[in-house]
């Protein structure tokens, strides 16, 4: 907890992904969990490797209480959103006001195995975008 919010993760993981390129790794995999791990590894843009899965969790979870900013937002992340997609869009999603609701989507108890594609442009688009 001492170095969330710090930039610590996302620095080492700059670093690292520059490792990477110049190794030729192409596809870096993770477990997503643990607080906020969830959560930040959607941020970063990673893809969840069984979107079928996280889609029937959110759907259950949508059902609980439906009419919530939280389930309304991530519906239309489940209608809109293609597989590799997925995960970005629910951690970035808003509610109607433009409140960002992706950590109460993808809360602490958001456990899934994840991967990002190096070799995909999209997916090194999410990545640099979350560098910032």
């Amino acid at each position: 907890k001492k170095y969330q919010g710090t930039g610590s993760a996302k620095s080492m993981l700059r670093s690292s992904v520059e490792q990477y390129d110049r190794m030729g790794v192409t596809r870096i995999e993770t477990h997503a969990n643990i607080n906020v791990g969830g959560y930040a590894w959607a941020r970063l843009g990673f893809s969840a490797d069984n979107p079928t899965e996280i889609r029937q969790k959110v759907e259950r979870a949508i059902r609980r209480a439906p009419r919530s900013p939280k389930a309304i937002a991530a519906k239309r992340a489940l209608e809109t959103s293609s597989d590799d997609d997925l995960m970005y869009n629910l951690a970035n999603a808003q509610g109607a006001d433009g409140e960002r609701l992706g950590r109460q989507i993808l809360g602490p108890r958001t456990s899934w195995d994840a991967h990002l594609d190096l070799k995909s442009a999209r997916h090194r688009e999410r990545l640099n975008r979350s560098f910032g």
